[in-house]
């Protein structure tokens, strides 16, 4: 009692302390996000030349464009694709308003003529479209606020993407080639050359004779940085203590399965309904179908197939369950059957324009039935005129060959289990199907399965002594050396090198935003570890190296690229100087060679048969006289000599007007590619990506 008036007195004070801790942890959780920069939360997913990017608009695009893909991808890559979509937009507007282009009246009823041209619900009484009819749909839109307010939404982006058309045409149009352009095309593709020609592969050089080091490496990416300079990165490595089952998890789960199938009232190797059984009890649901021998998993499929129906096989591991099976049934069943049949639906039948209810369609089959029962040539006249089944009706009913598992489950047991000449009426979701067995090919031996699936899990005392475990590693790492300390303990130690900022999927461990974040955010240091949480287990993460800066790849990371290319230089140098002789044959000779012919080349597509695409080559061939041997050409798969046999330049033409055409498209679309590359080059971009998500 004393406590409770002590309380009562400090109420206010409590109420006080009480409303700090919320706050406390509330703004702590928008400072962990990234939420405060600079003491303002960001109401902008991007700044783009002074323009905000709304992050709620933002956010509403990326939740539509995810419905849109279904799936398909992941939230973090739908962001990043209306990010790009966004600033792609905010630019050209920002383009077109300093060149004052605005949508005028016209601008925006052209724009939404196209856009909505093909829908009908906007054509008149001809079948054509009708603006009248749009304008009338967008006034009952103004009838409701948020309706009104989609509509809008809706139209600024058709005119926003009509207006940024309308200026990569105007971009495209300023592509001009003339008569000397189109002649020029012309003869890139019609003049050809035949050739002889030595090539000596790179791969003849062993890679040991051209040894590449981290300073060469280095020294190329330098005299190359537009294409090795990369966004802020970091290094990162982790043990993973992952929460698969323990042998103790295996042994409870397998008890539990044989619990299920031992059970003396209703186990699996007894009960009488099965279906039930195990849908109650298995992660797999009951299948009432055959199974051929292709469709039992290889692992099991001869244990199966040896057992007699009615045994159980089991429990098993598959698929990361513990299992147990019953052969409910065994029978000889053929692979593909041929059958004609004749549809009553319930409900309305295009083909009699009659509407039946359930027991109305019942009696109609049954009295054709009881027809085709004395008179079966009757069966096509019936199909015409009461089949609802449109695709079969021209074949008088007719599914010609088909699998076991083609049809719906009653026509597919009807047709594969009665013998042939089998005629009879069937109920299907479908409505009722009057059917004739008419064939039956390659009988093979077929079960009937019942399977108990229950997963293997780790438990709450596995994950705790994970949680255990991945914590007393933390602690002894941050003491001592990650990678020591992990081959103390026999952990593996997982490197993830050039993630970078706006990344989503570490390797081993998939989808990890918050662990990414961790390793940009400033007040993270280099050699800092930390555990996460990974799914059922945990990751022991330390930040090995962090860039925040643009900067040149590392040479780990460049070197999968320029590794390659100074190899060939070094072997293309190691081959030049070990060629020899006067003539083809004599160079081909003492590289263990042989002399090759390649025909009809052109530079517009520069492959030579046998050699690969050498554009370089191929243009150094076009430069010889017939008759003349090349010097050694360094090509991209090895070092080449040629002699030039025939030249064939194509006959001039009249009228160049198709190629000056095909040119002018082909800068156009390039013209209005640069433009826009250069526009976002030099644009003002302030992405907030990385703090908000």
């Amino acid at each position: 009692m004393a406590i409770l008036n002590s309380i009562r007195k400090r109420g206010i004070f409590l109420i006080i302390i009480i409303a700090m801790a919320l706050f406390a942890f509330v703004i702590s959780g928008i400072i962990d996000n990234g939420g405060l920069k600079g003491g303002t939360v960001s109401n902008s997913v991007a700044t783009v030349n002074g323009t905000d990017i709304d992050r709620v608009a933002f956010n509403n695009l990326v939740e539509a464009q995810s419905r849109q893909y279904g799936g398909a991808a992941s939230q973090s890559q739908v962001r990043n694709i209306v990010w790009e979509q966004q600033v792609r937009k905010a630019i050209i507007e920002g383009k077109l308003e300093d060149l004052g282009f605005s949508a005028e009246s016209n601008f925006t009823r052209n724009a939404l003529t196209n856009a909505f041209q093909n829908q009908q619900e906007f054509f008149n009484e001809a079948g054509v479209f009708d603006y009248a009819k749009l304008e009338e749909y967008i006034r009952f839109q103004q009838e409701n606020d948020v309706t009104y307010a989609n509509w809008l939404a809706q139209e600024n982006q058709i005119v926003s993407q009509a207006m940024e058309q309308a200026y990569l045409n105007m971009i495209q149009g300023s592509a001009s080639p003339s008569t000397i352009d189109g002649k020029w095309e012309y003869h890139l593709e019609n003049d050809k050359v035949d050739i002889q020609f030595v090539q000596v592969p790179y791969s003849s050089i062993p890679d040991d004779q051209a040894v590449i080091t981290d300073a060469e490496i280095e020294a190329y990416m330098r005299d190359h940085q537009d294409r090795f300079t990369v966004d802020p990165r970091v290094d990162i490595q982790y043990v993973l203590f992952a929460g698969n089952a323990s042998a103790a998890d295996e042994l409870a789960t397998t008890e539990e399965v044989n619990q299920l199938v031992n059970d003396t009232i209703n186990g699996l190797a007894i009960t009488e309904d099965v279906e039930a059984l195990v849908n109650a009890n298995s992660e797999v649901p009951y299948q009432d179908r055959f199974l051929f021998k292709n469709q039992v998993p290889s692992t099991i499929v001869d244990s199966i197939f040896a057992r007699e129906a009615g045994s159980v096989y089991g429990p098993y591991k598959e698929r990361g369950n513990v299992m147990a099976t019953r052969i409910v049934e065994r029978r000889t069943l053929p692979d593909s059957v041929k059958a004609r049949h004749i549809l009553i639906p319930i409900g309305s039948n295009p083909t009699d324009n009659i509407v039946r209810d359930e027991a109305q369609a019942k009696t109609t089959a049954d009295s054709l039935m009881t027809i085709l029962k004395s008179d079966l040539s009757r069966f096509e006249e019936f199909v015409t005129a009461y089949s609802s089944d449109q695709g079969s009706i021209e074949r008088g009913g007719l599914y010609d060959w088909y699998p076991y598992n083609r049809m719906v489950p009653a026509f597919r047991d009807f047709t594969f289990e009665e013998e042939v000449g089998a005629l009879g009426v069937v109920k299907s979701d479908f409505g009722f199907h009057i059917i004739e067995v008419l064939d039956q090919k390659n009988p093979q031996e077929v079960v009937k399965l019942a399977t108990i699936a229950k997963p293997l899990r780790a438990s709450q005392e596995t994950i705790n002594n994970l949680f255990s475990d991945a914590t007393n590693f933390e602690l002894a790492a941050r003491k001592g050396d990650f990678a020591a300390v992990a081959q103390e303990s026999v952990y593996g130690v997982r490197p993830v090198n050039a993630v970078g900022q706006l990344d989503e999927n570490i390797t081993g461990l998939g989808p990890q935003r918050t662990l990414v974040n961790w390793a940009f955010n400033e007040e993270t240091a280099v050699g800092d570890i930390k555990r996460f949480d990974v799914g059922d287990g945990f990751a022991v993460v330390q930040l090995v190296r962090r860039n925040l800066e643009e900067a040149l790849m590392s040479n780990a990371e460049g070197s999968a690229i320029v590794t390659p290319i100074l190899r060939a230089q070094k072997k293309a140098k190691l081959i030049r100087e070990q060629l020899s002789g006067s003539t083809l044959e004599e160079i081909a000779q003492s590289q263990s060679q042989t002399v090759q012919s390649a025909q009809a080349i052109n530079r517009k597509s520069p492959t030579i048969a046998g050699g690969g695409t050498e554009p370089k080559v191929v243009g150094a061939a076009f430069g010889l006289k017939p008759g003349e041997v090349s010097g050694p050409i360094d090509g991209k798969t090895g070092v080449f000599v040629v002699r030039l046999t025939a030249k064939n330049v194509a006959p001039d033409l009249e009228d160049y007007s198709a190629f000056v055409a095909r040119a002018r498209q082909t800068q156009g679309t390039q013209a209005a590619l640069n433009a826009y590359n250069a526009l976002k080059k030099a644009a003002d971009i302030e992405d907030n990506r990385a703090t908000l998500y």
